[in-house]
C-alpha cells in the first residue's frame, strides 16, 4: 500500500509507496521533487517547511537500469540532494531524502534495522506461514501480528485480491508492450547491422577493384618503359629507324617519338 505521514511537530512528511509492477526512476524522482515543492510556501521565500522523505519499496527484480544500460543489484539506494565540493565532501544544507529498498536484494551491509524490515517483507511473501523474523523487535512483531489475516474481513481479502490481479494484468500489458518495442528495436538493430555489413562489403570491394586497377596500371607502365628501352637500346647499336620498326611492330613515327623522350 502507499502510506504518507505527517509529523506536523517536527515539520516532517514521509511517503511509502509499495511499487511491484512500474519500476521507473524518473517517476519516483518526480515524485520526489513534487513533495519537496509543496511545503515551498512562497515564491519570495524558497525555504522549506518541512523536511521530506520518500520510501519506495520495491518487491521484484529491478527493471530499470543504470545510464551505461549495467543492471542494479542494490538493496538499498539513497537520493541525496545535498550538494558536494570539489574534493566530494557533502555539504548538509537539507535533510530530503527518497530511499529504494528492494527486498529483491537483502544484503548484510545494509543497516539492521532497515533490514529487519525489508526481511519482514519478503518473508510475507514466500514464506508467510513460518516467517523467519526479527520478532525481538517491538515494532516487527506488531506487524507480523497486525498482517495476520485472522484479522482481516472476507470482503477486503476479495478486494485486495481484485486489486492484485489488476496489478498482475496491468504489469503483463506493460511486458507486452515492452517486449513488443524490445523486438522492433532488435530488429531495427538487425537491419542496421545488415546494411552496415553491406556498406563494408561494398567498401571492400571497391577497394580491391581500385588496387587491382592500379596494379594493371602499374604493371602496364613497366612494360612501357621495358618497351621503350628496349627501343633506346636497338638505337644506340646504330640500327635504323626502318630496322627498329620492323623488330617492334611499331612506327617509325613512334620510334621516332620515343627516342626523343
Amino acid at each position: 500500500m502507499d502510506l504518507f505521514a505527517e509529523d506536523k511537530a517536527n515539520r516532517t512528511i514521509v511517503e511509502i509507496q509499495k511499487v511491484d509492477y512500474d519500476y521507473n526512476y524518473d517517476r519516483f524522482s518526480h515524485y520526489f521533487m513534487a513533495n519537496m515543492l509543496d511545503v515551498q510556501t512562497d515564491s519570495n521565500d524558497y525555504s522549506y517547511a518541512k523536511d521530506i522523505y520518500v520510501i519506495v519499496v520495491i518487491t521484484a527484480a529491478y527493471r530499470i537500469r543504470q545510464e551505461d544500460g549495467e543492471p542494479i543489484k542494490d538493496g538499498f539506494l539513497l537520493t541525496d540532494i545535498n550538494p558536494r565540493n570539489l574534493r566530494g565532501e557533502l555539504i548538509k544544507m537539507q535533510n530530503h531524502k527518497m530511499i529504494l529498498l528492494n527486498t529483491e536484494h537483502i544484503t548484510d551491509d545494509i543497516p539492521e534495522n532497515i533490514r529487519d524490515w525489508m526481511t519482514l517483507i519478503k518473508q510475507s511473501q514466500i514464506n508467510k506461514k513460518n516467517p523467519e523474523i526479527n520478532l525481538e523487535k517491538k515494532g516487527i512483531a506488531k506487524a507480523a501480528s497486525l498482517a495476520n489475516l485472522n484479522l482481516v474481513s472476507p470482503e477486503q481479502i476479495a478486494d485486495a485480491k481484485i486489486q492484485e490481479m489488476r496489478k498482475k494484468t496491468l504489469a503483463l500489458v506493460e511486458d507486452m508492450a515492452r517486449e513488443e518495442e524490445q523486438a522492433k528495436t532488435e530488429l531495427a538493430e538487425q537491419k542496421a547491422r545488415a546494411a552496415m555489413q553491406l556498406a563494408e562489403k561494398a567498401k571492400s570491394i571497391a577497394e580491391e577493384a581500385e588496387q587491382k586497377a592500379e596494379e594493371a596500371e602499374q604493371k602496364a607502365n613497366q612494360e612501357l618503359a621495358k618497351k621503350n628501352q628496349i627501343i633506346k637500346n636497338l638505337a644506340q647499336t646504330g640500327m635504323s629507324l626502318e630496322q627498329i620498326a620492323q623488330i617492334t611492330a611499331l612506327s617509325e613515327e613512334v620510334i621516332r617519338s620515343i627516342l626523343e623522350q
